[in-house]
């Protein structure tokens, strides 16, 4: 029996009590050392299911992941300039080359319409403190869909498709930087240029209904 009235552990009974003492001193030291292992450990590995933030390299002229949303001032300003200059060239590209009637209309609004709104972007973007120039070049990506574009086949339906894929990624940023953005005139203009992004990806799935199904 311990001092207190408390018995000793099975595994010590019928021994000595110095070498029972010994045990019992063993067996405490063992119980808490598990117990500081598990607290350090639970920690680390509830860190190793967190997903990783997209990383993207500072100056590179690959886009971000599909869905990415940019919600520093600079990062958006530069996204946003890059899509409207995207949607302007493309719109030209279109009128160029197509023979619908209601697709060179629709060119003709998205080419109104981005430009005022590049217009709006390059004056907000200086106000409420400086920023880097954003580059006024388009990035790889970009200029891939305009490469594929100038070559196609089926380039009604191909803009169309651009078209979409474009707005819907447009909405993706200028509705995450008006929620969550950095700098709050940028977010009132984010969430104009993503009403825009929607109505303009409306437009092109209609007029994609009505040229049917693929030939």
């Amino acid at each position: 029996m311990l001092r207190g009235g408390g018995q000793l552990p099975a595994a010590a009974a019928g021994m000595p009590w110095r070498r029972a003492w010994r045990r019992i001193e063993a067996m405490r030291l063992v119980s808490l050392a598990a117990l500081l292992l598990l607290s350090v450990s639970a920690p680390l590995g509830a860190q190793t299911l967190m997903p990783a933030a997209p990383h993207i390299p500072e100056g590179t002229d690959e886009p971000p992941p599909p869905g990415t949303v940019m919600l520093d001032k600079a990062g958006y300003v530069e996204a946003a300039i890059r899509i409207d200059m995207f949607e302007i060239e493309a719109a030209k590209l279109a009128i160029e080359r197509t023979r619908d009637r209601a697709i060179a209309a629709f060119a003709e609004r998205v080419i109104r319409d981005h430009d005022t709104s590049a217009g709006e972007l390059r004056v907000l973007a200086y106000q409420g403190g400086p920023v880097a120039a954003p580059t006024m070049t388009l990035n790889t990506f970009h200029n891939t869909r305009l490469a594929a574009l100038r070559i196609a086949d089926d380039f009604d339906r191909q803009y169309l498709e651009k078209q979409i894929e474009s707005n819907l990624e447009a909405g993706r940023l200028h509705g995450g930087y008006a929620s969550a953005g950095t700098d709050q005139a940028l977010r009132g203009f984010a969430g104009r240029a993503a009403a825009m992004a929607q109505a303009h990806l409306e437009e092109a799935e209609a007029l994609r209904v009505t040229m049917g199904p693929p030939s």
